[in-house]
């Protein structure tokens, strides 16, 4: 967290060097936060499941059987 506010205090004498490096760590945050979140859903469903073997109607009877 400190590399980025030193960057911005900086002040620089080429606006785009401000430019590259928000683009960079955008680049390098949106995957990660992606991925995160995935794992989030992935983790908070299967903790949400309550039934085992994964629900649903049991297999019908047939007579003829």
């Amino acid at each position: 967290m400190i590399l980025p506010l030193l960057v911005a205090l900086h002040g620089g004498d080429d606006p785009m060097d401000l430019v590259y490096f928000w683009s960079a760590v955008l680049i390098a945050i949106v995957p990660v936060g992606a991925f995160l979140w995935i794992g989030w859903l992935v983790v908070r469903g299967y903790y949400k499941r309550r039934i085992p073997d994964g629900g649903g109607d049991p297999p019908v009877k047939h007579p003829s059987a």
